[in-house]
């Protein structure tokens, strides 16, 4: 992965962080990490109170400029069907997040938050990989791409979707 990639969609940390502030303000005590009583459940021993990699293992990368990490989830099928609506050609790979795929080196580098899904424009603004994460984010950012695409006549198919949403082409 590129250093100078630009990482999109740090909306969840604002969040934390908004929130925190809010209780803190209140006067309510935060409770940390080591307070909390032991869980148990699906997850709990997949989530840990710490971030970053926990194995190194790269990502594979297809032929297509746009890279897709996700698994079959909700948010995941909101960014496959864009993508198949609006024509662009893309590989896709799965992260199997019940092995803790989201927490190899490769994933992380990509979505430092974990969590699907991610993906990668190795065509991004001036021709630079660009890191989108979050499936809001990447959905904007699809949208605005095929859109610019649009406007400045660059080659590249634009599905149904996406004909009434861009401004029509430029004339001639």
């Amino acid at each position: 992965m590129a250093s100078n990639s630009v990482v999109v969609g740090a909306f969840a940390a604002g969040a934390a962080v908004a929130s925190a502030a809010a209780l803190l303000l209140r006067g309510s005590a935060v409770k940390t990490a080591s307070s909390k009583p032991k869980e148990s459940g699906r997850f709990s021993s997949i989530n840990k109170d710490t971030s970053g990699a926990r194995t190194q293992k790269d990502l594979p990368v297809g032929k297509h400029p746009i890279q897709l990490y996700s698994l079959a989830t909700p948010n995941g099928q909101k960014v496959t069907i864009m993508l198949e609506e609006i024509g662009l050609k893309y590989d896709a790979y799965m992260i199997n997040i019940m092995k803790g795929d989201q927490f190899t080196s490769g994933f992380v580098e990509i979505n430092p938050n974990s969590k699907i899904p991610a993906m990668v424009d190795q065509d991004g603004p001036g021709g630079k990989p660009l890191r989108v994460f979050e499936s809001g984010n990447i959905l904007l950012y699809l949208a605005e791409k095929v859109c610019r695409c649009r406007e400045h006549k660059l080659d590249g198919p634009i599905g149904p979707a996406m004909t009434s949403l861009c401004p029509p082409p430029p004339p001639p």
